[in-house]
């Protein structure tokens, strides 16, 4: 009875989480690392810090790539693909990811399905500064848990919660309207990016505009992170 809870359709799912601003039934919180922690090293290898201390560059970089990958796979409906992608962004903070991820475990798409893992992620994506979609949808689908069964994701999400909430991996996330739209916009980043940009650049586009020079387009976005980031939703 818990493994079909609150299924929904496919298609409803993947449009409630198509755009971005951007295991087995064990009960054990960090069951999505069985069996997905091989695929997962291939697509990040850069190791994760120490608690507290500043991401590596390679690490914010390679998870970058992997949340634009497994965007765009999804958004094109291909949701098995997508999977390892999505969970490696999930891991390290990313809304979007998380709640795509939830999704997948409750519809068994790409992975073995598991209500405790969607639970999960679901709770962390609804946490803090989110998506209204994704709060109303974590929201629905805690509505529908048999009440003998809440003690039990109720320690499953609180967990969750600690080890891939943004807070804990120095992710910083926003909402905004998009210029001329009413639709909000969820933007989460790596709050550690500015402290590898490449000022010179910067520097360098204020003195040719000073001097009346017409700027290189490279120096549009001046900093290491923001181009890597304008290029990172090519499947």
């Amino acid at each position: 009875m818990i493994r079909a809870l609150v299924l929904v359709p496919t298609a409803f799912a993947v449009s409630a989480f198509a755009a971005d601003g951007d295991e087995a039934d064990s009960g054990n919180p960090a069951a999505d690392d069985v069996g997905s922690s091989q695929v997962e090293e291939v697509i990040v290898t850069a190791p994760r810090p120490a608690p507290g201390k500043v991401l590596p560059l390679e690490y914010m970089e390679q998870t970058y790539v992997a949340r634009g990958k497994g965007s765009c796979l999804y958004r094109r409906g291909d949701l098995e693909g997508a999977f390892p992608y999505l969970l490696a962004a999930a891991k390290r903070g990313f809304k979007f990811a998380q709640a795509r991820v939830g999704f997948l475990y409750q519809q068994g798409i790409g992975v073995a399905q598991d209500p405790y893992a969607a639970v999960g992620w679901f709770a962390v994506a609804a946490e803090g500064r989110t998506h209204p979609e994704i709060r109303d949808y974590f929201k629905e689908f805690w509505r529908r848990i048999p009440e003998k069964y809440l003690p039990q994701f109720e320690a499953v999400a609180e967990e969750y919660r600690t080890r891939y909430g943004a807070k804990a991996n120095r992710v910083a996330c926003d909402m905004d309207r998009a210029m001329g739209s009413y639709m909000v916009r969820l933007t989460c980043r790596f709050m550690d990016a500015a402290v590898y940009n490449d000022y010179s650049e910067l520097i360098e586009l204020e003195r040719r505009i000073a001097e009346g020079e017409p700027p290189n387009k490279s120096q549009f976005l001046p900093g290491s992170m923001e181009p890597l980031r304008a290029n990172t939703g090519a499947c």
